[in-house]
């Protein structure tokens, strides 16, 4: 989302994560910008995380 200063903030800490992710859990970390998977699971606030394993999203409130 541009000029969304929360999303750079998210992504910034997810990228300083990515390497944790992956070793710890094999967990990829994937940005996502005008993507038909935005309106798929149509976050209601941005910056959004979607878990996924097994290629289904894991849902939370």
């Amino acid at each position: 989302k541009p000029d969304c200063e929360e999303c750079v903030k998210y992504e910034t800490e997810l990228v300083n994560l990515r390497d944790d992710l992956v070793d710890a859990l094999s967990a990829w970390v994937i940005k996502v910008e005008k993507s038909h998977l935005l309106k798929l699971y149509s976050p209601a606030k941005e910056p959004a995380l979607v878990f996924f394993r097994n290629g289904i999203p894991l849902l939370y409130d």
